[in-house]
């Protein structure tokens, strides 16, 4: 099961049990303030998750490896269970598809039109020339 995969998982799974919880509170007649703010965090984790790209999620991981390494050094934790998390592929320009990593030529006069005169130049060199950053700064 992949990590998204995952955390999609623990997060539904903690939804369901704050539910559970949440109605549980409103037939007692108790308060349900406290879990209405932890629903509103999970939500808010759900759509951080669909949202999150391989290098943020790699580094998360990387960030508890750490801090597990640590606690397992300091005899917290008896093993380090982050090392088995296997990080994410880097994204690269070929994972997208052709149509969402190159602009037409109506979205490049769109954006030509749409840009501050004094960088229209720069960016015609740019989108018709096919330079990249660096080449155009160099000339």
């Amino acid at each position: 099961m992949k990590i998204r995969e995952r955390l999609r998982t623990a997060t539904a799974i903690a939804i369901e049990r704050t539910v559970r919880e949440r109605t549980r509170a409103a037939l007692e007649e108790k308060g349900t303030q406290k879990h209405d703010r932890k629903l509103a965090e999970l939500h808010e984790r759900e759509a951080a998750v669909e949202r999150a790209g391989p290098r943020s999620v790699n580094k998360a991981i990387g960030a508890l490896r750490t801090l597990l390494k640590f606690a397992q050094s300091r005899g917290y934790v008896s093993q380090n269970v982050a090392t088995f998390a296997k990080k994410l592929k880097a994204q690269t320009l070929l994972d997208r598809p052709l149509d969402e990593a190159v602009l037409t030529p109506l979205e490049i006069t769109a954006l030509l039109e749409a840009a501050d005169p004094d960088w229209r130049a720069a960016l015609g060199v740019l989108a018709y020339a096919g330079l990249r950053l660096g080449e155009l700064l160099g000339l």
